[in-house]
């Protein structure tokens, strides 16, 4: 299961922009919003906030919610929590996945956080204080349903490697997400649908006997690879359907090379991208 993010300081997004305003009638709004009932974050949960600490060391928060929120999360080592962050997704405004990016975090520390953020009704959410322990780098806080288990614990030649793409979208969405190993960061895409594609270089030739591959996925259907064509050194070796999930593409047969590219086949168009590719070698 792919899951998303996030909140908080002293209410939440709608009230905070109501507070901008400066007219009689808006301080009123103000008062009443400071009136308004909170509601538990957690009513609204699809699962278990997922902290991951990617291969470059920045922690990430990952969350599902079942209405759709502007959110973000305040956090510290202890109660008085102390750093806010707010959720990274480009789409902007309020949606159901969503990622919020930590900055780096000693591993094994714990770390004191709550939830809070507001619906496009200006409903009001917020956690309970809780904590997390910082995992180590290149794993997280999920404990089952981690679909790179599927790559059957294979190395992966791609983590890390330098990637070139058809374009990024951003320097928040540039290539090198592709290759983190960390599946709360991806690769986008400037709306290149069915024209995007990503080049891992491997830094030298090596025997490749299978490739994994995950789209990304906009929460209003777009962006997503439905089905990729892999070639190494220019020559198609194998393609096949993908999903939100990392999928697993065996070649029929090993293939010696350095540059192993994965291009778009079947999209639902714009920012098309990928969550992580991944290389396996023969044997």
């Amino acid at each position: 299961m792919r899951h998303r993010t996030l909140v908080p300081l002293v209410l939440a997004a709608g009230l905070f922009a109501a507070g901008c305003s400066s007219s009689t009638d808006d301080t009123a709004d103000v008062t009443a919003a400071a009136d308004q009932e909170v509601l538990a974050v957690e009513d609204i949960l699809v699962d278990e906030p997922v902290f991951t600490n990617g291969a470059n060391g920045v922690v990430t928060l990952q969350l599902g919610t079942t209405v759709d929120v502007g959110c973000n999360i305040v956090f510290g080592p202890d109660p008085s929590f102390g750093t806010l962050a707010t959720d990274q997704d480009m789409a902007g405004g309020a949606h159901d996945l969503h990622t919020v990016l930590l900055g780096e975090l000693e591993p094994g520390s714990v770390v004191h956080y709550r939830l809070q953020g507001a619906d496009e009704q200006g409903r009001l959410y917020r956690s309970q204080p809780a904590t997390f322990v910082v995992p180590e780098p290149g794993s997280s806080t999920l404990d089952t349903g981690d679909p790179r288990a599927d790559a059957d614990a294979r190395e992966n030649l791609a983590l890390g490697a330098p990637a070139t793409t058809s374009s990024d979208f951003s320097e928040s969405f540039a290539a090198s997400n592709a290759t983190d190993g960390n599946p709360a960061t991806e690769w986008s895409s400037a709306g290149d649908g069915d024209d995007a594609f990503v080049e891992v270089d491997l830094g030298s030739e090596q025997q490749v006997g299978a490739v994994g591959f995950w789209t990304r996925d906009m929460s209003d259907g777009t962006a997503i690879i439905e089905s990729v064509r892999v070639l190494v050194d220019g020559t198609e070796v194998v393609a096949g359907e993908v999903g939100a999930d990392l999928t697993v593409l065996e070649l029929p047969e090993p293939v010696s090379g350095q540059r192993v590219r994965f291009e778009a086949d079947t999209t639902t168009g714009g920012n098309t991208g990928a969550v992580e590719v991944e290389v396996y070698p023969a044997g």
